[in-house]
């Protein structure tokens, strides 16, 4: 809910409440993740995704959230290929940005 919440503020154009709504949405996730559910994994990957997204300047700090969606979807994609590989792709399409950003274009 919370991360629907950010989603919705960032596209009111109220960007710090929807980086706010979506940091909190972290949290609850990273708790229930340690379930080893994966739908909890998936939606903190989800979550640390679509928070990157909420930080398109500020490339150290949307750079790891990225890294770890990737590395969450990749465990999921172990179990459920079919499920979860879109979501990895996702997460591994959004490693371009800061990557170029950074000027690590052959990582891109």
């Amino acid at each position: 809910m919370l991360n629907q919440l950010g989603l919705n503020l960032a596209l009111a154009s109220r960007f710090n409440e929807a980086c706010h709504a979506s940091k909190n949405s972290v949290l609850p996730y990273r708790i229930l993740a340690t379930t080893d559910s994966p739908p909890f994994k998936s939606g903190l990957a989800r979550s640390l995704l679509d928070l990157s997204n909420l930080r398109p300047k500020d490339v150290s700090e949307a750079l790891p959230l990225i890294e770890e969606s990737i590395g969450l979807h990749r465990k999921l994609v172990a179990v459920d290929p079919v499920i979860y590989t879109p979501d990895l792709t996702r997460s591994l399409n959004n490693l371009s940005v800061p990557l170029s950003t950074l000027g690590r274009h052959s990582e891109a």
